[in-house]
């Protein structure tokens, strides 16, 4: 039997049993990077248009599908077990029953209002309210960019839905008796150094809480005292309104301000005004919010910030959807560049990336199986092929 007597022998065996272990430890770690980091299943959803665009997707509630609508009414249905698709309609119209079968049971139903996807029914009186008219005024191109630019949501229960313009303009509809709850004013209008009049206010989104007490809207004010004579990198980003309202009577129940909510100002008038991506979590107490490089959770019963998650490389720009986890506390946001970034709420800890593949890949849509074990991503190519991607997080 052999024996090492010298401690230098001694040293340099266990110093590479440790290089060993290490080694192994890295090379465990990276399958399992790898693995977690590669879809379970991915497709070409079968569009034909060459610019597929997935405009809502879900999963069946037994888990065993994922139903895709792509913008102009084609459901896709993805079987999970078989890894094919199990069904396409396409250019169906939306009334037809094979499609309301499909449709309907996962998602509220869509109209075509002035061009826009809107989920309120054309047939309610006085809904939506009508554009502002604007006399008197020499340009008026500011004012119809927020009077034609519209948002809309639907309550889970599918009984309330809401409409705004980003003139600032909100109003709420009870969808079971066809009858407006509220409707509040457009914003004042200002004339600012340019001579151009634009809104002193511009809505950037809105949503329902899901039990559907509260409509939570984003603000942005247009004030561009601070452009002037600056250069454009040095123009601080614009601050995000943040308000809570009744659902049903209008009434403000709390407001708060996300203080420079982009990094940066985009434009010198009001142009700060993208999208803003906001959920609430299944419990109604926590309203998420997206920005540039951050994601912040709000205390809906009080407005105070309750966790700001970050990691090194930001939330990424154009954050488009943000989904929570009902059984697990842990919160996904998914967007432009193709990932999906999953954080852990009590730690405040990024826990997983999911990039999706190719990297100039669009990941827009997400859905989470009923189970919490899958997540799917729908997005595109730059080459305009809709894509559908699935994912394990069964061990997060």
């Amino acid at each position: 039997m052999l024996t090492i007597r010298s401690k230098r022998g001694k040293f340099i065996l266990s110093f590479c049993g440790m290089i060993a272990a290490t080694a192994g430890i890295l090379w465990s770690m990276r399958l399992r990077y790898v693995r977690e980091h590669h879809p379970l299943q991915a497709a070409l959803v079968p569009s034909s248009d060459g610019f597929g665009m997935i405009d809502r997707m879900a999963f069946s509630p037994d888990g065993r599908a994922v139903i895709l609508e792509e913008t102009g009414f084609d459901l896709f249905v993805w079987d999970i077990g078989t890894k094919r698709w199990a069904k396409w309609l396409k250019n169906q119209p939306p009334n037809t029953p094979e499609y309301t079968a499909l449709s309907e049971t996962t998602f509220p139903k869509q109209y075509v209002w002035r061009g826009a996807l809107v989920y309120f029914p054309p047939d309610i009186p006085n809904y939506p309210p009508a554009e502002p008219k604007h006399t008197g005024l020499r340009d008026t191109f500011r004012l119809d960019y927020d009077d034609r630019r519209s948002f809309s949501a639907v309550s889970a229960s599918r009984t309330l839905t809401a409409y705004g313009q980003a003139n600032n303009l909100v109003s709420v509809t009870d969808l079971r008796h066809k009858r407006t709850l509220f409707t509040t004013p457009p914003a004042q209008i200002a004339h600012y150094s340019s001579g151009i009049p634009s809104y002193t206010d511009t809505l950037c989104g809105l949503c329902f809480s899901p039990d559907a007490k509260l409509l939570a809207t984003a603000t942005i004010h247009n004030d561009v005292s601070s452009h002037l004579n600056s250069s454009q990198d040095a123009i601080p980003g614009p601050d995000l309104e943040i308000t809570l309202r009744n659902a049903r009577t209008g009434e403000i129940a709390r407001r708060w301000t996300w203080k420079r909510y982009h990094e940066f100002s985009n434009d010198t008038l009001g142009m700060n005004s993208r999208s803003v991506t906001m959920e609430f979590s299944p419990d109604s107490k926590s309203l998420a919010i997206a920005g540039d490089t951050q994601l912040k959770l709000w205390d809906v019963g009080s407005g105070t910030l309750t966790h700001t998650l970050q990691n090194s490389g930001g939330v990424y720009p154009w954050t488009h959807q943000i989904m929570f986890f009902r059984k697990r506390p842990l919160v996904a946001s998914s967007g432009w560049q193709g990932r999906i970034q999953i954080w852990d709420i009590r730690s405040n800890r990024l826990v997983q990336v999911f990039q999706a593949q190719p990297e100039n890949y669009y990941g827009m849509e997400m859905a989470l199986s009923p189970d919490e074990r899958l997540i799917a991503n729908s997005g595109r190519t730059n080459k305009g092929r809709a894509t559908l991607q699935v994912w394990d997080v069964s061990n997060l």
